[in-house]
């Protein structure tokens, strides 16, 4: 699971649950890896399939959060020479990736443009949720501050 953690001030705990399709592989049955396509890459529903199969998908991923990846390794652990190899590290698995995966540039470029766009609109989605969950109860707020205000004019004309 693609994540991303920052250092914190404070302690933190974590739990976490894995899900897996144990199913499937405690009877025996794996899925038969798909082969690539044999067009030149062109997007294509077989396309998509080979990509985001799991042992492939591992590798569009890194692709496709390589920036956030690399601010991430960057920003979590301090400037030395040990970070700085896993930053080389990470930089040259993903050149080695988009090497391998040359060939399907064009699928691979609407997939990731298909992904952001998704990602993109869940960002706004979630934005626009909270700002109206912040109107809500400001006018909560208002709402009862006002209700507050005539109750005590009522009670002084009393």
């Amino acid at each position: 699971m693609l994540h991303r953690v920052l250092p914190s001030q404070v302690p933190r705990s974590c739990f976490t649950i894995w899900l897996s399709q144990g199913r499937s592989k405690a009877a025996g049955v794996a899925p038969k890896p798909l082969l690539p396509p044999p067009d030149s890459g062109q997007p294509s529903e077989q396309l998509w399939r080979f990509l985001m199969q799991p042992a492939v998908r591992q590798h569009v991923c890194k692709l496709a959060y390589a920036d956030e990846w690399q601010q991430s390794i960057a920003e979590s652990h301090p400037a030395c020479d040990a970070t700085e190899a896993v930053l080389s590290k990470h930089r040259q698995e993903v050149s080695a990736t988009s090497t391998a995966l040359g060939k399907f540039q064009p699928g691979l470029q609407q997939l990731l443009s298909a992904a952001k766009t998704l990602a993109d609109a869940a960002q706004a989605s979630q934005a626009a949720a909270a700002a109206a969950a912040a109107d809500s109860e400001g006018s909560c707020n208002n709402s009862s501050s006002r209700s507050n205000s005539n109750s005590s004019r009522s009670s002084s004309r009393d």
